[in-house]
């Protein structure tokens, strides 16, 4: 979110072009019935207390979050889970990354999400030859969703899910 935006929030003023594109961004994930949560864009973390039976893919509900917050969250577990590889360790999995055939997001520090079915686990530690590469945002966990922008930048996709349907969990990473 630019300075501008936040002034025109400050103000009241009408919204700007960027809030309704980004706005139009969340509402196709909700329209593929993907949960979403607005964040603190410092944080990441939920806004709301009880955020996981808040979380929706009302599309007007997520229409009004997305003009009012410049970063919301997919509530993973239900619709999908996120394999979240951090920035340092993308370069390591490349080989893994470019087999994804599933939805793929790259976060404002460089990390990588890949998207797949709901595993049912909950949010462990991803495991590379013996390495932590990042975190599996899964039942009760929430991610950072394109097009979200935060202090480092805008998420965006690089595949997204209206193009592809994430697949069943078979990385070599838990």
């Amino acid at each position: 979110m630019s300075d501008l935006d936040i002034l025109v929030l400050a103000r009241g003023d009408s919204p700007t072009r960027h809030q309704h594109r980004r706005a139009a961004g969340f509402i196709r994930l909700a329209e593929l019935g993907v949960p979403l949560i607005p964040i603190d864009p410092e944080s990441a973390k939920p806004l709301r207390k009880g955020w996981q039976d808040v979380a929706t893919s009302d599309l007007a509900r997520v229409q009004d979050w997305a003009m009012r917050h410049p970063a919301l969250a997919v509530a993973t577990g239900r619709r999908c889970d996120i394999f979240d590889i951090e920035a340092a360790h993308v370069d390591r999995l490349g080989v893994l990354i470019e087999a994804h055939s599933g939805p793929i997001a790259r976060s404002a520090s460089g990390g990588v999400h890949l998207y797949v079915k709901p595993t049912g686990a909950g949010c462990p530690r991803l495991i590379h030859e013996g390495v932590h590469v990042g975190e599996m945002k899964g039942r009760g966990g929430a991610c950072t969703a394109p097009p979200s922008v935060r202090p480092k930048g805008a998420y965006r996709w690089l595949l997204a899910p209206w193009d592809t349907e994430p697949p069943k969990a078979s990385h070599g990473l838990l």
